[in-house]
């Protein structure tokens, strides 16, 4: 954070970045070449505002001001970071507004060929869905999620999550179905030297 920022409030951090922003759009800062560096500042005082917000417990106004962000944003990997910022905001007062923003960071993530990164956030997508109940949708991030671990030789990682499609399918009645996924993560774990100690765990379920 710049000095002299670390103190003001979101709004007043708000303010500062809509008059950059109008700057950075002017003409004589477009003619001149310098509306880039002002609309990189004004990004910067959005990033700011927000997690000023985020800090005071005034989680619309941290929203409002990532997205400022992200429309500034010209990298998807500064649109992936917003997108999860904009969620992690949205989960604290409207789940069903982070979801989306989530979403749509998994698949930046998976347009850089960021296959672990769009795994971890489609993990956290199956918990929104899962705080609303929605178990159907749960599980698609879930096996999309372990798909990419696994073709990222993440075991563990694979583990974890297919233990938890193993414990929604339980919810949700599938019982030969959860079993079939403990079986297959007992099979795998029983000689790898790493996981072995859970396989005993998966077989008793």
């Amino acid at each position: 954070m710049a000095a002299g920022t670390s103190n003001k409030s979101a709004a007043q951090l708000m303010t500062e970045a809509n008059k950059k922003s109008k700057a950075a759009n002017g003409f004589f800062q477009r003619m001149m070449g310098a509306g880039s560096t002002a609309a990189e500042d004004a990004r910067a005082l959005y990033v700011q505002a927000g997690n000023a917000g985020k800090a005071q417990g005034d989680y619309p106004t941290s929203v409002e001001a990532y997205k400022r962000a992200l429309d500034l944003s010209t990298e998807d990997f500064e649109k992936a970071q917003m997108y999860e910022a904009i969620a992690s905001s949205y989960k604290m007062f409207d789940v069903s507004q982070a979801i989306p923003a989530l979403t749509r960071a998994a698949e930046l993530h998976m347009s850089q060929g960021k296959w672990t990164m769009a795994s971890q956030t489609l993990e956290k997508v199956a918990e929104l869905y899962e705080q609303t109940n929605d178990l159907d949708n749960m599980m698609k991030c879930l096996k999309e999620a372990h798909r990419f671990l696994k073709q990222e030789g993440q075991k563990a990682g694979a583990n974890r999550v297919q233990k938890k499609m193993a414990e929604t399918l339980a919810l949700q009645h599938e019982f030969m179905r959860a079993q079939q996924e403990y079986e297959e993560m007992a099979d795998k774990t029983k000689d790898d030297p790493m996981l072995k100690y859970g396989a005993k765990d998966f077989w008793l379920r």
